[in-house]
């Protein structure tokens, strides 16, 4: 099955069908029992069925989740019900704040975390509360908003309610933001570098426009490094559907760009600290989900209270919308799962909710498909080399456990804009139709491969003892812009038709086509689709300029 079939499969298995059951339940603490009515009245209008549970004082996990076991018992909902729980509280924290985790044993000496001066004996995992559903075998979601005071849940329910209430497709949600630190492992860095290339390939719809950022001095995606924490902030809210990021962390924050001054002396500079989330300035176009594979930036459950990474992305009120993460020390190999199965689940579940497509996501993490076992393929000889003490099942198992959803299970995802009814490619000419639009202005761009910058003359490539600073400033700009030739052209009574230029232009490797429509009713319709012109080739490894 095609890379594009296989995805709208999925979609139309995640998507509910017309009139299931929708069964909400507000686990809260009690400091946080108005901001948990207020949570519960604006899901009820949204067609929930929606209980609150408050958690008694000093109570553990395993009693929280015999509670709600016995409350879904009683609510008896169907086998094909959603059911989603959302934990309205924090672990570090009062009793009067607090909604307990479950900590589980780290069984891996190697992510125990004693190298980095971290002893992590055991790990926070929520997961364990969607075990009620062995019970009443349902749809279980489950999210947390770990918030220890009533203004701080209740932020996160105004940016919510500013998120769903944006309704139709936003101008960003068709754009996928990678940032991702280096690898440092070595003569692997390569391997895990080309399979971040072959992950878009063979899992991201071409429909998407992807833009990279590699804190990696020697990449074409590296920006000028004394920007390096300035330019997260701006791709985490420019507005996108999605922003990931892959490397190494802490609860703190992201790793650090580092390089050799023009002086000859190292210097580093942060990718992003939970201390600088709130202090930028700027505007949400719209808030992505953000998904962070790598160590420690989900520690909730810290014994100084402080806030994680995760945990100030999530209360920033122009923020992610929800973010996934991990509460210890990861494994790459899990890590690279991570963001193979929430990304693709998530581009693959149009109209679904975050605990939906959080669900599904961790259900793929425990299956074995044709791309897994590929991937185990590059791994497993890794694996035997450096002498990993557990197997890939159960680090999958395991790192389950260990990602936690920050944000409420039952929101809405914004969905992408449509596809076209039909987007076809004659020879010179490109035809599209979408059904329902009246009128409209559509984009055609015709555009390298990823890693393919449109203007490879004006790069720099990266030279011993170079300026490194000049350099980042004068690639990274031109690092993403693969748009070889544009046009604009008017869609009338749903249909718009172009003349591409014969020949195409050296190096084209897809045609996009973006369209903002008008319904007869007067509303607003975006699509967006993309034909390839040319096979997947060869490309220049992502590490290093051309």
């Amino acid at each position: 099955m095609s890379p594009l079939a296989w995805l709208a499969a999925l979609a139309l298995h995640v998507a509910a069908a017309p009139g299931t059951a929708r069964l909400g339940y507000v686990v809260h603490a009690p400091a946080l029992a108005d901001v948990a009515r207020e949570w519960e009245t604006y899901r009820r209008a949204d067609g929930w069925s929606v209980e609150r549970l408050e958690v008694r004082a000093g109570a553990t996990a395993a009693e929280v989740r015999d509670e709600i076991a016995a409350r879904l018992r009683a609510a008896a909902p169907a086998r094909d019900a959603d059911v989603a729980i959302l934990l309205l509280g924090d672990e570090a924290c009062a009793d009067e704040s607090r909604v307990p985790t479950f900590h589980l044993p780290q069984t891996d000496p190697d992510l125990l975390g004693h190298q980095r001066g971290e002893p992590n004996p055991t790990f926070a995992a929520d997961h364990p509360y969607a075990a009620v559903a062995n019970d009443v075998p349902c749809r279980l979601s489950l999210g947390r908003v770990p918030a220890s005071t009533p203004d701080e849940a209740r932020a996160v329910l105004a940016k919510v309610r500013a998120y769903e209430a944006a309704g139709a497709p936003s101008d960003a949600a068709d754009r996928l933001e990678f940032v991702a630190g280096e690898a440092r492992f070595g003569v692997f860095d390569p391997i895990f570098e080309q399979l971040f290339v072959g992950f878009v390939d063979e899992c991201v719809p071409p429909r998407f426009r992807v833009d990279v950022t590699y804190a990696k001095p020697s990449s074409l995606w590296c920006p000028p490094p004394s920007a390096m924490e300035t330019t997260t902030l701006e791709r985490l809210t420019r507005g996108a559907l999605a922003f990931t990021y892959t490397g190494h962390g802490h609860a703190d924050g992201l790793d650090r760009l580092t390089w050799r001054g023009n002086d000859g002396r190292m210097r580093s500079e942060p990718i992003l600290r939970a201390e600088s989330v709130s202090a930028a300035t700027r505007d949400a176009a719209l808030r992505p989900v953000a998904i962070l594979s790598c160590c420690s930036t989900g520690w909730f459950d810290r014994a100084d209270g402080r806030d994680s990474l995760a945990e100030a992305l999530l209360a920033d009120p122009e923020g992610p919308i929800a973010v996934v993460a991990g509460t210890r020390v990861t494994h790459p190999y899990a890590n690279a799962l991570v963001v193979k199965e929430y990304l693709s689940t998530l581009l693959a579940s149009p109209g679904a909710t975050i605990g939906e497509v959080d669900r599904r996501a961790r259900d793929a993490m425990l299956e074995t498909d044709d791309r897994d076992r590929r991937l185990e393929a590059l791994v497993e000889p890794i694996a035997k080399l450096t002498r990993w003490r557990t197997s890939l099942k159960d680090l999958r198992a395991m790192h389950v456990d260990m990602y936690v959803l920050f944000g409420d299970p039952m929101l809405r995802v914004v969905a992408p804009p449509v596809e076209f009814t039909t987007l076809s490619r004659d020879g010179d000419t490109l035809e599209a139709t979408l059904d329902g639009a009246v009128s409209g202005t559509a984009t055609i761009t015709v555009e390298t491969e990823l890693g393919e910058p449109a203007d490879r003359s004006a790069l720099q490539p990266p030279a011993l003892n170079d300026d490194v600073a000049a350099r980042t400033a004068r690639n990274y700009p031109l690092a993403n812009d693969r748009v070889l030739w544009r046009v604009t052209a008017t869609l009338a009574d749903g249909r718009v038709r172009v003349d591409l230029p014969s020949p195409l232009p050296p190096r084209a490797a897809l045609v996009r086509v973006r369209v903002d429509a008008v319904r007869a009713d007067g509303s607003t319709l975006r699509a967006a689709g993309a034909r390839r012109v040319a096979p997947v080739g060869a490309r220049t490894p992502v590490s290093s300029a051309p």
